[in-house]
């Protein structure tokens, strides 16, 4: 992780990264369709160390189609129950793509890790395809914004870039670089 503005340290930065994807559960997912019309869709979602964010939804829902013909993908996440005070939230911005193999098994594992009720409902993979008829898809960001009032200075967003991980290392990586 690169600090781009905001003079922070990066291993701060990663702090406030996972501790405000750890405390929020939804994201608002912003893509973009052929026409270039902007399209958002509001989603549970699960992360792993490398901040990358994964999705699952069916395949035919706007959002998933906008994503086969342009990868492009922003979020933002953030708790809407939280004091004005102690304010914090993300916005990625990175690309999106549709998993397959090992690694949508392993974004349903880390669904399953987050969410009790989907260790109930589909406690397989194939579950999620067979029974939910959805797929699992990976945002990828390539660069964050940071607010936290909490870790960070009030009132001021810290820009970072994000070190491209290849998705066979994602589940070893940690993500960080100076």
């Amino acid at each position: 992780m690169t600090v781009v503005s905001g003079a922070r340290s990066p291993e701060l930065c990663a702090r406030a990264v996972l501790e405000i994807l750890d405390a929020s559960r939804l994201l608002s997912l912003a893509t973009v369709g052929s026409g270039g019309a902007a399209h958002i869709n509001t989603a549970f979602f699960a992360f792993d160390p490398t901040f990358t964010l994964f999705v699952f939804t069916p395949p035919g829902t706007e959002h998933a189609r906008n994503l086969v013909g342009n990868p492009s993908a922003a979020a933002t996440v953030f708790d809407s129950h939280q004091a004005l005070a102690s304010r914090r939230g993300l916005q990625l911005f990175g690309e999106m793509r549709m998993l397959e193999g090992a690694e949508a098994v392993e974004a349903h594992g880390r669904f399953t890790e987050r969410f009790a009720d989907l260790r109930e409902t589909a406690p397989r993979y194939d579950d999620v395809v067979d029974n939910l008829s959805s797929r699992f898809f990976a945002l990828v960001p390539r660069r964050i914004k940071i607010f936290d009032e909490v870790l960070l200075d009030h009132g001021d967003f810290v820009e970072v870039q994000v070190a491209g991980v290849a998705p066979t290392e994602r589940a070893s990586a940690a993500g960080l670089v100076d």
